[in-house]
């Protein structure tokens, strides 16, 4: 589910200026039209934590995994190619903005 705030004006009786107003917009995920992805156990474990903490680093990642970075900057790759993942801002000090979808 995910919730959408629209920026609209409502005038009020008393007072002609606008006031602006957030309404919520809840949509709903239609199964047909959202690809199932399936992912490795490492694509799954890096997304978890990438889930958890946004601006978690790939190095970070690795060291609570087991793995090496090579190997979570291949599975970062991987979600990033399958749109589930996208990176916003820069590499110092961005994010990870995770994407709706169906995982098996």
């Amino acid at each position: 589910m995910a919730t959408l705030l629209r920026k609209g004006t409502e005038k009020s009786k008393k007072d002609t200026t606008n006031v602006p107003v957030n309404d919520t917009i809840n949509t709903v995920i239609d199964p047909v039209n959202v690809p199932e992805i399936n992912l490795s156990d490492k694509e799954r474990q890096v997304l978890d934590f990438i889930i958890k903490k946004n601006n978690i680093t790939a190095k970070e990642i690795a060291e609570k995994i087991g793995v090496s970075d090579k190997t979570v900057k291949r599975a970062i790759s991987t979600l990033k190619t399958n749109g589930l993942i996208v990176r916003i801002g820069s590499d110092k000090k961005g994010f990870w903005s995770v994407k709706d979808c169906i995982i098996d």
